[in-house]
Order: C-alpha cells, then sequence, then structure tokens
C-alpha cells in the first residue's frame, strides 16, 4: 500500500470533512445514529477531520483521520469491523482487550460489542467494515450446516506475517483499486469474488469461536452414530424423514443420539437436516432452472413456504424470490 502523509485513500469518495469536533460527532452520527460518541483528551475542539468512504459488495472500506489526539466510542456496532492504520498508531480497546493498531498491525472489532479507538495525533485508519451476519451466512455455507453460539474473532491480527499478510495484501489491493476510476469493483462478479476471499481467509485462517469446523479431523474424530446419522439424513433430505427412524440407523435410542450430536457438533439431527435441505434449496435456486420458490421448498422437502422463506434469509441473507430473481437474470 501506499504510505506517507501525502496519500489520502478513497479521496475519490469524500463523505464529509469538519474543523470542530463537535461538527465531525454531528457528521458520525448522521451516518449511524447514536452510536459514536467523541472526546479530545488535550480539551481541544479544532481538528482536521475527514472521512471517505466506499463499499463493495457487503462490505464497506474507510478512511478517517482527526489530526488530533482523540477517543472515539462505538457503543451499538452492528458491523465486524477490521482496523490498521497508514500513518501514525493507534489503541484499540474491546472488552478487556487493548490492541495496538499501526500498518502492520490490524484489529477486529466485533459487531454487538462496544468499543474504543485513541486516535494519536498523527493516526489516519482504514477500517474494513463487514456487514452483520455476513461472515455467519459464508460460515453456515462452508460446513453445511449453521453452529451454535455467537461468531467472534481474535481481537489481534498480525498483517506482516502468515495469513494476516495475505489478507493485507488482498485488502491493499481493494483499496488502491477503489481510488481507480476505472476500477473492476464495479463489476459485481468480481466484487463478490473479493468478498468471498475474504472471507474465506478470516474464516479458515484466523482463529475465532468455531475453528476447530475447520480443521482437517473436524469430521472423522468423531462418534460412529454421527456420521451414520448424518449420511443417513443427506441421503433422505428431500423425503419426509422422521426422528423416530433414527434409533434403528444408529443402534441407539434418540436420547443418546442427541447428547451425541450436541457434545461432539453442536446441533441436533434436526438442524443438521434442515441445513442440508437449506443448502439444497440455494444450490436449486441459483441455477436458474427452477421457476417458482414454492416447488423448490417443496421438493428440498420443506413443509410450510413462511418457515422455509424465514430460515432460508437467516442462513443466506436475503430472501428466495431474490436468489431466483437473480439467477433468472443471468439465464
Amino acid at each position: 500500500m501506499r504510505t506517507g502523509e501525502a496519500y489520502e485513500p478513497l479521496s475519490r469518495f469524500r463523505i464529509a470533512s469538519a474543523r470542530r469536533l463537535d461538527d465531525a460527532l454531528a457528521v458520525m452520527r448522521i451516518r449511524n445514529p447514536e452510536v459514536f460518541s467523541i472526546s479530545s483528551g488535550l480539551g481541544i475542539d479544532t481538528c482536521e477531520f475527514v472521512v471517505n468512504d466506499s463499499r463493495f459488495a457487503q462490505i464497506g472500506v474507510t478512511f478517517l483521520s482527526y489530526r488530533r489526539q482523540v477517543l472515539v466510542q462505538a457503543h451499538e456496532p452492528t458491523s465486524l469491523n477490521i482496523v490498521w492504520t497508514i500513518m501514525g498508531k493507534g489503541l484499540l480497546k474491546s472488552g478487556s482487550h487493548s490492541i495496538p493498531v499501526s500498518r502492520s498491525h490490524a484489529a477486529v472489532a466485533a459487531p454487538h460489542q462496544e468499543y474504543a479507538f485513541n486516535y494519536a495525533e498523527d493516526t489516519g485508519r482504514i477500517a474494513f467494515v463487514i456487514g452483520a451476519g455476513v461472515l455467519e451466512m459464508y460460515l453456515a455455507a462452508a460446513l453445511g450446516m449453521a453452529p451454535r453460539g455467537r461468531l467472534s474473532l481474535d481481537p489481534a491480527l498480525d498483517l506482516s506475517v502468515g495469513p494476516g499478510a495475505a489478507l493485507s495484501r488482498l485488502m491493499n489491493f481493494i483499496l488502491t483499486e477503489l481510488d481507480q476510476p476505472d476500477a473492476i469493483l464495479g463489476n459485481p462478479g468480481a466484487a463478490a469474488g473479493l468478498q468471498d476471499a475474504i472471507a474465506a481467509v478470516v474464516l479458515k485462517e484466523h482463529p475465532h469461536s468455531h475453528s476447530h469446523y475447520f480443521q482437517s479431523t473436524a469430521r472423522t474424530a468423531v462418534p460412529a452414530i454421527v456420521r451414520r446419522v448424518e449420511e443417513y439424513l443427506e441421503s433422505q433430505a428431500t423425503e419426509a424423514v422422521s426422528m423416530a427412524d433414527l434409533p434403528r440407523i444408529a443402534g441407539v435410542g434418540i436420547r443418546a443420539i442427541q447428547a451425541t450430536f450436541r457434545k461432539h457438533r453442536g446441533y441436533s439431527p434436526q438442524e443438521f437436516l434442515k441445513s442440508v435441505r437449506l443448502k439444497d434449496a440455494n444450490e436449486r435456486l441459483r441455477s436458474g432452472k427452477a421457476t417458482r420458490v414454492i416447488d423448490v421448498a417443496y421438493d428440498c422437502g420443506f413443509a410450510k413456504l413462511s418457515s422455509f422463506s424465514a430460515d432460508y434469509t437467516r442462513r443466506f441473507g436475503e430472501l428466495p424470490s431474490v436468489t431466483l430473481r437473480r439467477a433468472r437474470a443471468r439465464a
């Protein structure tokens, strides 16, 4: 990435500038009502506030600088933020964590968790803002099911080595590309592909609460009971499956099956079956061959269209009708 104070990222996408902290706060609150508070440890209200903002797919990219030592607090964040600086340094505090932020070290601020960012006088920071539910959607798609528990990521991200360096190169490419008038990110397919790449690196390489699902032994290091039941449910997913049939398949009672699934998978057989059906429905809708959502729902084993639509939207972040309409437009 280009460095040095002469370079202002995303200058083509200037949202606002201000000379007073009160005005800067007003700008931030217009963008996110009642979320932010800004204070100066030096008791000085003047600043050189600049905020530039663009986006691709479902990820926002923001450059922000105050040219003043300030503390910015986000009280009700709904998105995940990956934050680093292109000039100066900062400190992000979230929960019990205090993460130094620089060109080579980023902080990951989780959604739904209040955080504060300390700007030094010369700090200019970049944030990749990943919309609420986006990573969860990728996680569910990669695993074939939605694991229990909220997704939480390690708050420290070293951008100088390993997967962090790869993610840094990818984000730097995007940042530089956005500065170009003929940016490839204007192509929806390219934008979606780059979002896919970011999600893949974050979920498969950066430590998080569900990292164990991506271990190579995750699927085999479970009791045979679980594997037999999952294979049976996958083969019968489009049929009317009764949980009463599972003891015959597994060779143990239904309570033992449920307990074993909870212990080794973190979800129930019913949840696994629903996930398989949703994945099948998504593939059929995206194929461009489907004609009606209701037909896909019933063919994939769903008895109620309303329940299917609600579950599908939670899993994939959009209504099934939207997926079908987009697929038809491409066909």
